[in-house]
């Protein structure tokens, strides 16, 4: 019996209920080797992971979307999971609210179909590219979040001529205003110089 003419419809896919009903009438279906959305992305992604989890689809509500990436923000894998266009920007934004703007994403939509898009950068990066174009908020994706990267001490990369202008500018602006200013006028990397602010506030 054909269940599909295309995909791997029992991973988090209604075609799982098929599959289940034949099994409860005494059939069996005939897995074929076909394209799975999340799997397809992860090979070509450049995870360095053996491990990975895979959740199905985020909960379509924002306050409870956050909830399960604040379970999921500090796991140790890769956090595979599936949206749909209508919730794709929102979802993004909830990954900067809960991770940060610099949380490494790989973000594949429409994955082996004609208008396959494939990218990988930080989350804000991501959230601006999709925004800016509506074709990117079309079809089906998969979102891969990356493990946050292990903290480190960014005072040794910074001179103490550094630090003076820094902390000049943190007594007078937001960190991520008083970063975003250093990193243009320091030429020097925004995050390293947040993550300082924020050390220094702590």
């Amino acid at each position: 019996m054909q269940v599909s003419d295309a995909g791997t419809p029992g991973i988090s896919d209604p075609g799982a209920r098929l599959c289940k009903v034949l099994f409860e009438n005494g059939k069996v279906a005939t897995p074929l080797p076909g394209a799975c959305a999340y799997i397809s992305l992860l090979s070509v992604s450049g995870v360095l992971s053996n491990e990975h989890l895979f959740i199905g689809f985020l909960p379509s509500k924002s306050s409870h979307r956050i909830k399960e990436l604040e379970r999921y923000q500090d796991n140790q894998c890769p956090v595979i999971f599936y949206e749909s266009p209508h919730r794709i920007v929102d979802c993004i934004k909830d990954i900067v609210k809960v991770c940060g703007d610099e949380r490494e994403l790989v973000v594949g939509r429409e994955m082996t179909k004609m208008f396959e898009t494939i990218k990988r950068d930080n989350a804000v990066n991501i959230l601006q590219f999709i925004e800016s174009d509506a074709n990117q908020q079309k079809g089906e994706f998969v979102i891969i979040l990356l493990p946050k990267v292990e903290d480190k001490d960014v005072t040794n990369e910074l001179s103490i001529k550094h630090k003076e202008i820094i902390q000049l500018l943190a007594k007078e602006l937001p960190p991520k205003k008083a970063a975003q200013i250093a990193a243009q006028v320091l030429d020097l990397d925004k995050q390293t110089i947040y993550d300082y602010i924020v050390s220094t506030k702590k």
